[in-house]
């Protein structure tokens, strides 16, 4: 009986798995353009209100106003406010709101009724 040959096959390198998921990631389009607009959004969130510090209530110009229309980059809406404003508001308010969140869950968790207390 004769022995099969064995070929030595030179085997990849292993690579870290953050390394490997980082790869795979790079490779689709669509998530790389959602972490991009992900980051815009956050840091939006973050220094927004410093370097834009409209009211994002106040009727600043008049309603429908086209984007770029008296220095209004995204325009006004149907009662004359600043879109630019409003966008720049809620994303400080969602963060703030997830901050509030995660801070209270490192604290202990939700309060959950105890079920004795629970009314049947």
């Amino acid at each position: 009986m004769t022995r099969p040959e064995i070929h030595e096959e030179e085997t990849p390198q292993a690579q870290h798995p953050v390394t490997e998921s980082w790869a795979m990631f790079r490779k689709n389009t669509a998530a790389v353009a959602a972490l991009a607009l992900l980051i815009l959004i956050t840091f939006g969130a973050i220094f927004g209100p410093a370097l834009y510090p409209t009211d994002p209530f106040e009727m600043v110009w008049a309603p429908f106003s086209p984007p770029g229309e008296e220095g209004f980059l995204l325009g006004t809406d149907y009662l004359g406010r600043d879109l630019l404003a409003m966008i720049i508001n809620g994303a400080t308010q969602v963060s703030g709101s997830t901050r509030s969140w995660r801070e209270g869950s490192a604290r202990g968790g939700t309060r959950q009724s105890s079920p004795s207390r629970r009314r049947s």
